[in-house]
């Protein structure tokens, strides 16, 4: 199924580009994504699925 580029957001992208907003990089941006998110976001270095 094709996804409907018109709906918001993913949780991912809207974590995603939240920590982008901090000076952030790497293994800090994948800690603080764990920590705003109460650990349902959860992945790693190179890992495109975060929980969705």
């Amino acid at each position: 199924m094709e996804r409907d580029k018109n709906l918001p957001l993913t949780e991912t992208t809207y974590y995603i580009l939240l920590v982008l907003t901090q000076p952030l990089h790497g293994y800090g941006a994948i800690q603080e994504i764990a920590r705003i998110s109460q650990g349902t976001g959860q992945g790693g270095c190179g890992n495109h699925v975060w929980g969705d």
